[in-house]
């Protein structure tokens, strides 16, 4: 399942995927772009947001 998920986002190009062998096993890595960089810190303020009302409750 976590293989879908990162295609997802490799595909919105949120991240970079880099597939090696460590080992004999196969490793995948994960990078966020620039892009990816940029919705994970909207995503984040919209948490904060989200927080900050539940506190005023």
């Amino acid at each position: 399942m976590l293989s879908k998920h990162l295609k997802v986002l490799e595909d919105a190009r949120y991240i970079e995927l880099r597939k090696g062998t460590v080992a004999t096993r196969t490793r995948t890595w994960a990078g966020l772009t620039k892009e990816g960089r940029v919705a994970f810190k909207g995503h984040i303020a919209v948490l904060r947001t989200l927080a900050a009302s539940a506190d005023a409750l």
